[in-house]
């Protein structure tokens, strides 16, 4: 018997997004992911500084993770191109969700004392 594949859809337009003012990091996505299944996940992600002063970043990265059982890691997490990141930010990192989901979970930071307004774009298969 075959098994069906949940496909998300695409996200053409950015998400409601977070700030962050400092390298502590944020959550601007998070995916569940049934158990014994693998999530296939492309993203964009921007930051624009929101204090009037000079500062942008933009960073494109494609991730599976996979849930085994509950437990979720993360299998492959590749950057696609080259980031645009003249202020060196902190950028997205990847971790499984706990308290009770498995999942993704995309975070954010930016810089100490830089107050910025990050936004995501993603393509997601299940």
């Amino acid at each position: 018997m075959a098994q069906l594949t949940q496909q998300l859809a695409p996200q053409q337009y950015p998400l409601p997004g977070v700030s962050t003012t400092g390298a502590t990091a944020a959550e601007i996505l998070r995916i569940d992911i049934p158990s014994n299944g693998i999530l296939a996940l492309e993203y964009t992600v921007t930051a624009q500084r929101t204090d009037g002063t000079f500062g942008r970043a933009a960073f494109t990265r494609k991730v599976y993770a996979g849930n085994n059982g509950g437990t979720v890691s993360v299998n492959i997490e590749n950057a696609i191109g080259t980031d645009y990141n003249p202020n060196t930010y902190t950028g997205p990192t990847h971790a499984a969700a706990g308290s009770g989901t498995a999942g993704l979970i995309v975070s954010v930071a930016g810089a100490a004392s830089t107050p910025l307004k990050w936004a995501i774009s993603y393509r997601a298969m299940i």
